[in-house]
């Protein structure tokens, strides 16, 4: 699956706060993964990202964007590790 997202078309409030659009575009990209049945209901889905900033709150605020955004589906679980973690 792709996502092509032309920067210049974002709105202004994500061009100057890249992690709310990060948190956007991967909310799109698991949006996506549910609309077209890319995984089953019956497994878990574990998504890990990559720990991308070194503010822990803005870590801890895009686990929690995703979890509420997602709250009904139980089969998936968010989580941020470290590079070599992955």
């Amino acid at each position: 699956m792709t996502l092509i997202l032309d920067k210049q078309k974002v709105y202004t409030n994500f061009q100057d706060q890249k992690h709310m659009l990060y948190n956007r575009v991967v909310n799109v990209l698991i949006d996506n993964l549910i609309t077209y049945n890319l995984f089953s209901d019956k497994e878990k889905f574990i998504f890990v990202a990559s720990r991308r900033e070194t503010s822990k709150t803005l870590n801890e605020n895009f686990i929690e964007y995703l979890k509420n955004r997602h709250k009904d589906q139980p089969n998936i679980e968010f989580t941020i590790k470290s590079p070599q973690e992955k």
